[in-house]
């Protein structure tokens, strides 16, 4: 079933040429960004640290790989989130 910020991640994707935003890395993406907001004493920091983190994942890996990545980095760099 579609998520609701489907129509607009697809919809920037498309105008940048970037590759659209999987379900895997969606996931991820909000739980480093939950992380994130848990762990800083400023939750700007959430869309920030997605921003860093999407430029080491890239798009020259499949979505379950970026996906995972994902995973790894947030649990090196927030450990004990959830």
């Amino acid at each position: 079933m579609a998520q609701p910020y489907e129509a607009v991640t697809d919809r920037v994707a498309e105008e940048i040429g970037a590759h659209r935003v999987e379900e895997p890395e969606a996931t991820a993406l909000l739980a480093l960004a939950r992380r994130v907001a848990q762990a800083s004493d400023d939750r700007r920091a959430a869309p920030l640290v997605s921003y860093l983190v999407g430029q080491v994942t890239g798009s020259e890996f499949d979505p379950a790989r970026r996906a995972a990545l994902i995973d790894q980095l947030a649990g090196r760099l927030f450990p004990g989130g959830d």
